[in-house]
């Protein structure tokens, strides 16, 4: 979908059901909002400025033009496009309600009725009727009193002159009434203007103060929490999407939490490490070179005649111009097309293979493969992964999560000690509460990985979950399995196309251990090791890759 299509369905509630201003300028105004919140280098100020905004609705006008003074709210949005119509909603839908509110307090409806019918009507409607108008613009606009009596005088001598009716209106009693209609018209918009200036600032500052305290909270909080939620990229900025519906203090919590808590702290520097591992193996992934081959024209060789063209090629000259030497007098005409460079001569055409080197991008998923199945997470949440295991445990959840949110796979997370903690995080792009809930969970109690396995395959019988991949994080201080469990995986195996991963964090990684049968892929992370990340990396985006295929 374009772009301007999106703003169309995005913001049409304020385009169609405005309400204030004609449709083609709510709909300027509506793509000014956003092409200001979204493009920095747009210049959407002048648009306005340009259009017939600032003469048909100069309030408004100056409204849009202090809210896009608000440079701290434009760099939160710029480039995030879902974030960006999310702020100009809320911004346009602002304008909607207030227009209506002030339409509610301040009814003009049988004022401007009255206008329009003696305007369209005005030949036609009687001297009484005008005489009659003409004592309510005195109680409405008593401060022009003055013209209101000259009108009445000029009213009253035209009634008599007419003797009450008349067929045809004279020109002079024409402009009278129209000169009526002029100053009735200039002065409703003058009080609607001014009642409207009045209304408008007083509203726009509440509403101005509050969007500033959402900017200056969400920037604050956003140094801290941007490790988290950036590392989920386009997650975050769908979260942003719902920005009005934040839980504000939740977000707050978390982050005096986050600066109290070394192990969020180094969570999130754990994560930021993780990012950069991977986005260096995308970067390899995606510059690869690769030889080139390619038939390049030699105009030196000759191997065939592709035409006829201009030239003084003597070797390649046509019989009918070698002709041209077999009297004297046509010698000259050969000389002189032969200076000229006009010999009428074969072309010929000669190739030669050029082999050369070019990077080309490789991607690192196929997108026209039919999508893998969901992802079922089980984190060991134990007291023995307290710690440092708990905060890998975390990162590695996250990281499987973005790979999972990325390929558009339902993701669903168990955390399991001696019971189960279930969360559905596949709508984190909705409820980005979800993440601070995960991050807040603790971990104590002994170990126990059957209950999870049961929860997972009881999931998997359900459609939604059919061909999942489980995954096991977990450092495997777990006591034996019973048969039966066993039996159902290998019968989910069969009947619904699953896989099951283990992932075995340890300090003391033993090469000759072997682990449970379960498992179709097997990793260990090595806490002590410094390249693991990158190894993890790679491990797991390989994984998706061949699930892909």
């Amino acid at each position: 979908m374009s772009l301007s299509s999106r703003i169309e369905e995005e913001l049409s509630q304020f385009i169609v059901f405005g309400g204030l201003m004609e449709e083609q300028d709510r709909r300027l105004t509506a793509e000014q909002v956003f092409l200001y919140l979204y493009d920095p280098g747009h210049p959407a100020l002048n648009k306005l400025s340009e259009s017939r905004l600032p003469k048909q609705y100069p309030n408004w006008f100056n409204l849009l033009q202090r809210l896009m003074q608000e440079k701290d709210l434009q760099k939160l949005t710029a480039n995030h496009e879902d974030f960006a119509f999310s702020v100009a909603r809320e911004a346009l839908n602002w304008c909607r309600t207030t227009y209506q509110k002030f339409q509610a307090e301040h009814d003009y409806f049988q004022e401007e009725t009255e206008l329009n019918h003696l305007r369209t009507h005005m030949h036609a409607s009687p001297s009484s009727q005008w005489i009659s108008t003409l004592g309510k613009l005195s109680n409405w606009y008593p401060e022009y009193q003055q013209s209101w009596s000259f009108y009445r005088v000029a009213m009253e001598r035209q009634q008599t002159k007419e003797g009450g009716t008349a067929s045809v209106l004279p020109q002079d009693a024409v402009i009278l009434r129209q000169n009526i209609l002029n100053d009735w018209d200039r002065f409703l918009s003058g009080k609607k203007h001014s009642l409207e200036e009045a209304f408008l600032e007083q509203t726009f500052s509440s509403y101005y103060e509050e969007l500033k305290g959402k900017v200056e909270q969400l920037t604050e909080l956003g140094d801290l929490l941007n490790p988290f939620y950036n590392f989920l990229g386009e997650a975050w900025n769908d979260a942003l999407g719902n920005w009005n519906k934040i839980d504000w203090m939740q977000f707050e919590e978390f982050a005096q939490n986050l600066q109290r808590d070394h192990r969020l702290r180094e969570l999130a520097e754990m994560l930021g490490r993780w990012q950069h591992a991977r986005k260096m193996r995308q970067e390899t992934l995606m510059q690869k070179p690769l030889p080139k081959e390619e038939w390049k024209p030699n105009p030196y060789g000759k191997s065939e005649i592709v035409g006829i063209h201009h030239s003084d090629h003597i070797s390649a000259m046509l019989p009918s111009e070698i002709a041209l030497l077999s009297y004297p007098e046509t010698e000259l005409i050969l000389s002189k097309k032969y200076v000229e460079k006009k010999l009428l001569t074969f072309q010929y055409r000669s190739e030669d293979l050029s082999v050369s080197e070019e990077t080309k991008e490789i991607p690192l998923a196929d997108t026209d493969i039919d999508r893998p199945g969901p992802f079922i997470m089980c984190i060991d949440t134990s007291g023995s992964m307290f710690g440092t295991p708990e905060r890998i445990a975390k990162a590695l959840a996250l990281a499987i999560l973005e790979i999972a949110l990325q390929d558009k796979r339902r993701v669903f997370l168990i955390s399991f000690s001696i019971g189960t903690q279930s969360i559905e995080m596949s709508g984190l792009e909705k409820d980005v509460s979800q993440m601070i809930d995960f991050l807040k969970m603790s971990f104590h109690g002994g170990t126990d990985l059957q209950p999870a396995l049961v929860e997972s395959l009881n999931l998997i019988d359900q459609e939604q979950y059919r061909n999942a991949d489980v995954l096991i994080i977990s450092d495997f201080m777990i006591p034996r399995l019973e048969r039966k469990v066993f039996d159902r995986i290998q019968k989910m195996r069969v009947e619904r196309a699953t896989h099951f991963h283990s992932l075995h964090i340890t300090r003391r990684p033993d090469p000759n251990a072997t682990p449970i049968a379960i498992f179709d892929h097997h990793w260990v992370y090595d806490i002590d090791n410094p390249k693991v990340i990158r190894q993890t990396v790679a491990q797991f985006e390989t994984f998706s890759q061949e699930e892909k295929r």
